[in-house]
Parts: structure tokens; C-alpha cells; sequence
């Protein structure tokens, strides 16, 4: 259970949220600058609320009362930005194993699964300037997947792409939701992508929730 009540003052208005998730995808939709992206971040841990508290599976990420603040690497999230992130410099293989925790064991299991169900293995070798948008889009997910987190935060993830790959990545989504078994919480701004992907969608409008 994802658990999110917070407070936090940005120049242009007061995002003020409170909401309550089980499983599945959230969508958060709203029109440009209403907070969906700083809503994000803080639950990342990327950006500090003014008052609030978020928990996750009843373990306390964020709270101002009991001055608890965990910083991101120690809130086990994944986190995928628009422009995906990845390095230039290394190749597909790198790149995704670079989320993955050092000495885990479950890193053997997970990647060939990870390699399979994004069909990366013939890329292994090219840098992100060899791949499509789709391709760099895939290669993200599988590095924040690498990392094993409790949960998924996807910044517009599919804005970039169009036509018939938006749509198949769209379904690898709702696969990758249902494999994992772990909360994704999805920012769009296509209505109908948004539809086809929540099971909960948040309607954001000025930093505050207008229908949950």
C-alpha cells in the first residue's frame, strides 16, 4: 500500500495530495506544471515535502512529524525520467546492469528475464545513441527493473514515441506490472493512454486532486 499525504509550497501554487494505493499502475493526469512531476519526486525522495507523510508497505519513506527522511537509494524505487537517463558511454548491457544491487542474488535470475520480456539481447552491444526511442525506452525499464525496487515511478515514459510502438510498449507495461506484482505510478497526459493502463487514475489540476 502506497500511502501519500503531503504538503509542499512551489512558486505557483500549494501542492497539497493525499491518496491511498494498493497494487497495479496509478496514473497521475493533469495538464502541464499542476505538480504530477514534483508529486513524483517526492516520493522518490528526489524532493522534500513541506509537512506530510508518505509510507510504503507501512515503512515510513517520508514523514515531517517524526522527522523521518530517507534519502532515494535507500527507498528501494525506481525512478524512469522522460528522457530515459541512460549513459552515452556505455553499452546496452552496462547500462542495465548498472541498476542492479551489488552481490544480490537474485541478479542471475532477473536479468535473463528482464533480457527475454524486453527482447534486448540482440542490443547488448550498442550504445544508446545505435537505438530508437522505443529501444532507449525499453533499455530504461530494464535498468530500473535491474535495481529490484518495491515500486516504479515513470515520468512520461512513452511521450516521445508514437504510432504502433507507443501502443506495444503500453502493453509491456501492463506485462511488466503483472510479472513484478509491484506499484507503478504512471505521469501522462494521453487520456486515452491513461485508460488503457490504470487501474487508478488521479486527476490533477493547480497542485491538488480533483478526482480520485
Amino acid at each position: 500500500m502506497l500511502d501519500v499525504a503531503i504538503k509542499k509550497q512551489l512558486p505557483e501554487f500549494l501542492l497539497r495530495v493525499e491518496f491511498k494505493f494498493n497494487n497495479g499502475i496509478l496514473v497521475l493526469f493533469g495538464p502541464s506544471g499542476c505538480g504530477k512531476t514534483t508529486l513524483l519526486r517526492c516520493i522518490a525522495g528526489l524532493t522534500s515535502p513541506d509537512w506530510g507523510q508518505i509510507s510504503h508497505d507501512n515503512r515510513v519513506l517520508f514523514s515531517s512529524e517524526l522527522k523521518v527522511n530517507l534519502k532515494p537509494q535507500q527507498r528501494r524505487i525506481g525512478l524512469m525520467f522522460q528522457d530515459y537517463a541512460l549513459f552515452k558511454h556505455m553499452d546496452v548491457e552496462h547500462n542495465i546492469l548498472y541498476g542492479a544491487p551489488k552481490g544480490s542474488s537474485l541478479v542471475a535470475k532477473t536479468y535473463p528475464k528482464i533480457l527475454e520480456l524486453f527482447q534486448l539481447s540482440p542490443l547488448l552491444k550498442r550504445t544508446p545513441g545505435q537505438l530508437s526511442g522505443g529501444e532507449q525506452q525499453r533499455v530504461a525499464l530494464a535498468r530500473a527493473l535491474m535495481a529490484e525496487p518495491k515500486m516504479l515511478l515513470l515520468d512520461e515514459p512513452l511521450s516521445a514515441l508514437d504510432g504502433g510502438i507507443r501502443r506495444q510498449l503500453q502493453d509491456e507495461l501492463i506485462a511488466v506490472q503483472q510479472i513484478w506484482r509491484i506499484p507503478i505510478v504512471v505521469v501522462t497526459h494521453d487520456w486515452q493512454e491513461a485508460q488503457k493502463l490504470a487501474r487508478q487514475i488521479i486527476f490533477m489540476e493547480q497542485g491538488k486532486i480533483k478526482i480520485a
